[in-house]
């Protein structure tokens, strides 16, 4: 399971990069903090791994979104 969650890991960090744009930060770094939701061990390591592994699949969805901008305009 480790491994696994290491190699995760890898593959977000390779996401953000991909993806960071202005409107992204926030989710860019709650996906970089999701190994310190995996806390404990035996079955409550593995029971924060399932929590930590939804909210994953959740930021990554809010990465593949398009950004939202702003359209300025100049004053007439």
């Amino acid at each position: 399971m480790e491994r696994q969650l290491l190699a995760d890991y890898h593959s977000d960090l390779e996401q953000i990069e991909r993806s960071l744009e202005p409107g992204r930060i926030e989710a860019a770094a709650a996906l970089a903090t999701i190994p310190s939701l995996i806390r404990g061990y035996g079955h409550v390591k593995q029971a924060n791994a399932l929590k930590a592994a939804q909210e994953r699949a959740r930021l990554l969805q809010r990465l593949d979104q398009p950004v939202e901008t702003a359209e300025l305009r100049a004053a007439e």
